[in-house]
């Protein structure tokens, strides 16, 4: 059984940081990497519990695409993933901050990138 893959409001505002910073050279290579990085997110749809769970940080798991860190949770009894944050792994984590006031989830498909608002 698949699982619906969502989206915070803090992991949108993660992929059009990344892009911005990207596009700041190349809007094209910013395009492709953000659609690579939400599809490696979109992927958690099968099998999301295959990574274990942090140990600071109760029913949240991470998968790691390049130079990045995927962040998310898992709820299994509802079938779904959320997708916490995108984090760059070179960043300090002690600054990441995960949970966040109950705000609406916004689902993610392959070709979510454009539907965020990036060009």
């Amino acid at each position: 059984m698949e699982y619906k893959v969502t989206l915070t409001l803090k992991s949108r505002r993660d992929l059009t940081a990344i892009w911005n910073y990207i596009a700041r050279n190349d809007r094209e290579a910013a395009t492709a990497f953000c659609h690579e990085l939400a599809q490696q997110a979109y992927l958690l749809k099968i099998f999301p519990e295959r990574n274990l769970e942090l140990p600071e940080r109760r029913n949240v798991r991470k998968i790691s695409y390049q130079s990045y860190l995927i962040f998310y949770e898992v709820y299994a009894d509802q079938n779904r993933v959320k997708i916490l944050r995108f984090w760059h792994s070179a960043r300090d984590q002690s600054n990441l901050r995960l949970k966040e006031q109950p705000s609406a989830a916004y689902s993610i498909s392959p070709g979510a990138v454009p539907a965020m608002g990036m060009p």
